[in-house]
């Protein structure tokens, strides 16, 4: 669907599109109430996501268009570098979308359909801007403007993380516990660093300095400009996914079943809140408040600095608040469960589930910021999607 149709759909909505008919006023008024329906029916069936629903969460309809797949490809995933945002075809055809418009800019076949592409970041040094496109073996860098890849680079150590960009490297971990910066310029390892097992989550770079967790428990605080040790720990057991920091705080969650808070410029246990079960996803932080999902207790509520306790400060518990944290809009968490395609959403202060929307052409969903975002949403059709805060 053309984003002029839906642009149309839209407009007649919001003016009333009334019929102009004969008859009493009870007869207008009902013919009118039936053609707005009507068309709500016919917008509902042609967009992503059902403007119908969009109000119960605060929300209108920006923009929805086409990008069109590679022949017997369909789309799988969403990009959002900045106010540029990339979608990814099974065969490995790259576009870009103007973030403002929904107007498909380029579209770019990166490598072969057989090489991994694992993530697309966008650089600039001066008034050079890149589209670089990371697979586990192979480096492609695209000229941003118009798409046209200008150069191949090998990797020497394949990539088993996204990359975290630092000034003209991108830094990534391996399989083999090494931390990279790749000089993307001229596309060759510049240093490193390294710790026991496998670098198991894309570094995370927060005020000059990096942080990396490995497959064996330990935490490694890098300096980003000279990847010099600043500080190091070690947990129980090994950790899966990556750290989340807010206010000085880094938060990490182990399979050692507990959740670690600790002084992010000294590596100091702040507080540990122990779970019934190992943790294997990032959490999420928010002002004071952070959020972790436990397996077997649902999504858990706690402060980001509890008053005079070390085992951590529960504000509720909630089992059926499943899905990856979007961001917040309002007093209410937007939440994305890849697995069953439904957004829901959930009071901040008791936990509960207010909304429950099934989208079930979803494939992907990227939001801009935390609070109030405004969110893009792609179908393996290549329909792509963005709503954004009611003001």
């Amino acid at each position: 669907m053309q984003a002029g149709l839906i642009t149309a759909l839209f407009a007649g909505l919001s003016t009333g599109a009334w019929a102009r008919q004969s008859g009493t006023g009870s007869d207008v008024a009902d013919a009118n109430r039936e053609r707005l329906e009507q068309m709500q029916q016919q917008l509902d069936a042609r967009s992503l996501f059902p403007p119908s629903r969009l109000r119960e969460l605060g929300y209108r309809a920006d923009w929805q268009t086409e990008v069109p797949p590679s022949p017997g490809a369909s789309l799988d995933t969403l990009f959002l570098r900045g106010d540029a945002l990339y979608t990814r075809d099974t065969n490995n055809l790259l576009s870009r979308v103007s973030r403002d418009r929904g107007e498909v800019l380029w579209q770019s076949p990166i490598g072969s359909p057989r090489d991994e592409l694992i993530d697309v970041l966008r650089l600039r040094r001066g008034d050079q801007e890149k589209a670089v496109a990371i697979g586990r073996l192979e480096v492609f860098v695209v000229d941003n403007a118009n798409g046209i890849a200008e150069r191949r680079q090998e990797i020497e150590r394949t990539l088993y993380t996204s990359g975290a960009v630092f000034g003209p490297y991108f830094i990534y971990g391996t399989r083999d516990g090494q931390i990279i910066w790749h000089q993307y310029e001229v596309g060759y390892p510049w240093r490193g660093n390294s710790l026991p097992g496998s670098v198991s989550a894309t570094p995370l770079i927060v005020d000059d300095l990096v942080y990396v967790v490995g497959s064996t428990g330990r935490i490694l605080a890098l300096d980003a400009a000279s990847t010099r040790l600043v500080w190091e720990k070690q947990l129980i057991a090994g950790i899966d996914d990556g750290p989340a920091c807010q206010d000085g705080v880094l938060l990490v969650a182990g399979r050692d079943q507990y959740l670690w808070a600790l002084d992010a410029k000294t590596g100091r246990t702040l507080w540990r809140y122990f779970t019934e079960s190992p943790l294997t996803t990032s959490p999420v932080a928010d002002g004071d408040s952070v959020y972790q999902f436990v397996p077997t207790e649902g999504l858990v509520k706690l402060s980001l600095r509890p008053e005079g306790s070390i085992a951590g400060d529960v504000q509720w518990r909630s089992t059926e608040a499943t899905g990856r944290i979007l961001g917040r809009r309002g007093s209410r968490l937007l939440l994305w469960d890849a697995p069953t395609r439904t957004m829901r959403t959930v009071d901040v202060a008791t936990g509960d589930v207010v909304e429950q929307i099934e989208l079930p052409a979803v494939a992907d969903v990227v939001a801009e910021g935390f609070e109030n975002p405004a969110l893009q949403f792609l179908a393996s059709n290549g329909t792509v999607m963005r709503i954004v805060p009611q003001q």
